[in-house]
């Protein structure tokens, strides 16, 4: 028999690797589920930063001055997200507000700058009517 360049026999094959089936398809299942599970594990949590969001939403709506200290109070398991809306969250703000009234502003409080201090009025700038009306309203 005669030999070519690579130094093969002519009619006979090169030895190549061969994977069995078996071994390539469950190398091909792992990696599904191992897809499936992290898929699952960024769906659960882009759900809690929608339920994180909407319940901060809340609890600024409720003008609670301390919106960690309030979310202390909540019982969580009795909160869920449905349709993006926040179900029972309400009932208990309500309920707390009445208990620890002082971790929500007031509806009458002046407004207030991020650091919780009311903001000075420049009391040159007011007409008479707006002067008074601050003065001894105070609403």
């Amino acid at each position: 028999m005669s030999k070519n360049k690579n130094n093969n026999q002519i009619g006979k094959q090169p030895e190549t690797k061969t994977i069995e089936k078996d071994e390539s398809q469950k190398g091909i299942e792992e990696l599904l589920k191992e897809k499936d599970k992290q898929l699952k594990e960024y769906e659960g949590r882009i759900e809690k930063m929608k339920f994180d969001s909407l319940l901060d939403e809340k609890l600024t709506g409720s003008r609670a001055r301390n919106k960690q200290a309030v979310r202390a109070l909540l019982d969580m398991e009795k909160i869920h997200m449905e349709g993006g809306a926040i179900i029972g969250a309400d009932e208990q703000i309500t309920a707390i507000k009445a208990k620890e009234g002082y971790l929500f502003e007031s509806a009458n409080t002046g407004s207030t700058n991020p650091s919780g201090t009311k903001e000075r009025v420049d009391l040159e700038s007011l007409s008479d009517s707006e002067f008074f009306k601050m003065k001894f309203n105070k609403q």
